[in-house]
């Protein structure tokens, strides 16, 4: 497995017509310049990854399908997976399903968002917590779940709060950009 991390901003001129066609009429309805943006570079970061990673890269359109519960794979490639958050966009690419997931740990305060992801053990847990590791404890769990569910191809569909993270093997990495933390988490099968 490789991991891609890159910013946003890098990948953010790749040409609509490059992503696969669900994108690009994403993009062409997107309202939102922040949502362009980001599709703009998922797509490029995903064929610079396949490129990094000696696969071939199609000159149009990347051949991008989606299972019917929405998780996008390649046609006749590799397996993987895109997250970006604030201005970091990554991507994991393996022989073998993937999730991938990236969150800046600021933006998880409150116990608002500790109910809808933790289950009662992990609330307990939480609830213990200083507040300085509040944050980080809660990005932590949420970047296991949501690789969990990308791997599983169901998105944030799944219940976080019944979502368990134990039986996958676990990957994660902590980066720093521009003064914010990010996690980075990946999650295969054993």
């Amino acid at each position: 497995m490789r991991i891609f991390l890159s910013t946003i901003e890098h990948f953010a001129n790749t040409d609509p017509a490059l992503s696969d066609e669900r994108r690009a009429e994403e993009y062409a309805r997107a309202k939102s310049s922040v949502r362009r943006r980001e599709i703009l570079a998922g797509a490029g970061l995903l064929r610079h990854a396949l490129a990094e990673s000696s696969f071939a890269v199609p000159e149009g359109p990347l051949p991008v399908r989606y299972t019917d519960e929405g998780k996008p794979y390649l046609a006749d490639g590799p397996c993987y997976s895109i997250s970006h958050s604030g201005e970091l966009i990554a991507c994991a690419i393996a022989e073998e399903p993937v999730g991938l997931d990236i969150e800046r740990v600021s933006r998880f305060t409150g116990t608002k968002v500790a109910r809808k992801i933790l289950n009662e053990a992990e609330m307990t847990a939480y609830r213990a917590l200083p507040d300085h590791a509040a944050a980080r404890y809660l990005a932590d769990v949420w970047t296991a779940k949501e690789a969990i569910a990308k791997l599983l191809g169901k998105g944030i569909t799944i219940p976080f709060d019944e979502l368990r993270v134990c039986g996958y093997r676990m990957t994660v990495w902590s980066c720093l950009h521009e003064g914010e933390e990010y996690f980075v988490r990946t999650a295969r099968m054993r």
